[in-house]
């Protein structure tokens, strides 16, 4: 598991969307939460990676929380990034969100968050660059009471 530093915030909802692993607190979205832990996962032609990433993930979900949900939401990919997310929704808990064309990746993180019903929100990318078991470390971060949880990978051995 690659080293990872923490940037958490207390207070706030700060939103970054470099690169990396987020964990949020979703106080700001609407108040009737339906579901604990939302999962938000911006795709463009991931279609090589993207049936180890689900496998991992679901792995590790199932592991950290009972109530959870993944959004994996299409920036318009050329590949058969919908085809694969497509047999994986029949798995519950996985919605797909389809853009209409690549829009990039910002745009499709805030098309997942308006998806997003969950009391905390993860954002992460399904590259792999960032391992899904990685976070099981937020979460902790996360029920501790800290807002905003935000690592930076130190070491890419």
């Amino acid at each position: 598991m690659p080293t990872l530093t923490f940037l958490m915030q207390q207070a706030g909802a700060t939103q970054k969307f470099a690169s990396g692993i987020h964990l949020f607190d979703s106080d700001f979205q609407q108040e009737d939460h339906a579901t604990g832990i939302s999962v938000v996962v911006p795709l463009f032609n991931e279609e090589a990676v993207l049936p180890q990433f689900h496998f991992r993930l679901l792995r590790v979900m199932d592991g950290l929380a009972s109530d959870y949900e993944i959004i994996y939401v299409d920036d318009g990919s050329r590949d058969a990034t919908v085809e694969r997310v497509m047999s994986a929704i029949d798995r519950l808990p996985v919605t797909l969100v389809q853009l209409s064309r690549n829009f990039g990746k910002e745009v499709a993180i805030a098309a997942g968050l308006d998806e997003a019903r969950g009391r905390g929100v993860v954002i992460m990318d399904a590259d792999l660059q960032h391992p899904p078991e990685a976070i099981a470390l937020f979460i902790e971060k996360w029920r501790q009471g800290y807002k905003n949880v935000y690592g930076v990978r130190q070491d890419r051995s």
